[in-house]
């Protein structure tokens, strides 16, 4: 297994990421309790970047924004511009991520093939839980500008992270809505964002698929 981790080294940061997302609906039981799994996921997170980036450089930028993450997620009950600032550090960190991710499969920096793969699939998930805070912090300044019509409530902070994947995959259950303009705006950016990022994902695997073939 060591040996896998260190061959392939984003995948650390896949297994961080879809164990963040399959929590995700527990992490709002209770106060403690979110922030505590907040921490272990920003700094799960933030050192799968490092070990897949393997540069002292990002292990200060990555180091930097999930000590803020953590900072700002201690106070984000008492005010509303520190949890503002908690959205905003883990938008940061999750978007540095992202770059290592594009960087290690669609700008083909990655060490092999798999690898590639593995960071590219990362990525499609890291656009997901950007968008997810973006979502939060429009949650946190309005409230009701995104409706959960199963239950008829304004959406919990908790549904978030299946509110953008349904969106970045353009599957639009109908059970979620967005109102205000600024939210529709953004849901209409990620399904775009999300389309091209398949889009060149796939045409850079079917060009190394071919290289490997004709080589």
């Amino acid at each position: 297994m060591a040996e896998f981790l260190r061959r392939y080294r984003s995948t650390p940061l896949l297994l961080s990421i879809l164990l963040l997302i399959w929590l995700t609906p527990e992490l709002g039981l209770s106060e403690a309790e979110g922030v505590s799994w907040g921490l272990f996921f920003s700094v799960a997170i933030g050192f799968s970047g490092y070990w897949m980036a393997a540069s002292r450089r990002w292990l200060v930028a990555i180091s930097c924004l999930s000590f803020l993450s953590i900072a700002a997620s201690l106070g984000s009950q008492v005010e509303t511009w520190i949890a503002i600032l908690h959205c905003l550090a883990v938008i940061l960190l999750f978007g540095s991520c992202l770059f290592l991710a594009i960087r290690f499969s669609l700008l083909k920096e990655g060490i092999r093939a798999l690898d590639g793969v593995i960071a590219g699939i990362s990525g499609y998930f890291l656009l997901a839980l950007v968008f997810a805070n973006l979502y939060r912090i429009f949650l946190i300044l309005h409230p009701e500008s995104i409706q959960d019509l199963s239950s008829g409530a304004p959406l919990r902070p908790t549904g978030v992270v299946y509110y953008s994947l349904v969106t970045l995959t353009t599957q639009g259950y109908g059970d979620v809505l967005p109102l205000t303009p600024h939210v529709r705006l953004a849901a209409a950016l990620e399904g775009a964002c999300g389309t091209i990022y398949i889009a060149v994902f796939i045409a850079v695997v079917v060009s190394e698929l071919r290289i490997a073939r004709n080589s």
